[in-house]
């Protein structure tokens, strides 16, 4: 792949220059998202952007430059909606299966809101090795976020390998959702979101299935537990 500074033909410093090549960014994720980045031309997103193709130009060599400026920008947007979960609230009042519940649904909802342009880049990626490498690093994004939750939560897990069970709860989390959102699947999707949710609280923190009713972040007592297992029985 073409550095950055090969891909782009210049680097504005001033204002007008950065909201110019912000609003062909900006036009061209949109195009990506309506259109798919193989039926969007540049023309079309120098018109979307209200600029001339000349000027599109001016600041991306090519198309392909600009996706690969665009990719970041929509794994940054995703992201993002994970990093507003609460989590040290969360983890202060030991709400373990509520954090749970929210890293699930905030991937599940980034993963919906973009799903078109998502799509895309997979579908690209299969036959783009180059592509597929960018968006392999920027899912590494991902995988920091969930070892940093495990880093800052020791007490309440019983996994000790917190690099490998973040990389495990992240794609298992990851491979769900992209095929509610985007392949289909023979059972009902929140049921499966549901079923996820108590697998990793059972892998990671000891807890039983919601329907249980127990108090957020507590566990049964030996006594409770015994009989909860000689009833499983």
């Amino acid at each position: 792949m073409a550095t950055d500074e090969k891909m782009t033909k210049r680097v504005p410093v001033r204002k007008c220059g950065i909201d110019t090549r912000d609003k062909i960014m900006q036009a061209a994720k949109e195009l990506f998202f309506e259109k798919g980045y193989e039926r969007t031309t540049t023309r079309d997103i120098a018109s979307r952007a209200g600029i001339s193709l000349g000027s599109v130009y001016t600041y991306f060599k090519e198309k392909k430059a600009l996706l690969n400026h665009v990719i970041p920008v929509i794994f940054e947007d995703m992201l993002s909606r994970v990093f507003t979960i609460p989590i040290n609230d969360l983890i202060d009042k030991g709400d373990m299966r509520g954090l749970v519940r929210a890293l699930i649904t905030s991937m599940h909802d980034a993963h919906s809101f973009e799903s078109g342009v998502y799509m895309e880049l997979l579908s690209m990626s299969r036959q783009d090795p180059v592509l597929a490498d960018l968006i392999s690093k920027e899912e590494m994004k991902y995988l920091d976020f969930f070892d940093g939750f495990f880093q800052n939560s020791p007490h309440h897990l019983k996994v000790k390998d917190f690099a490998t069970a973040a990389e495990l709860v992240y794609r298992v989390c990851d491979e769900i959702i992209h095929r509610i959102c985007f392949f289909g699947t023979k059972s009902d999707g929140q049921k499966l979101l549901k079923e996820l949710e108590d697998m990793l609280c059972a892998y990671l923190f000891h807890e039983f299935p919601a329907d249980q009713n127990l108090h957020p972040g507590k566990r049964p007592d030996s006594r409770s537990t015994t009989l909860l297992s000689q009833k499983r029985r």
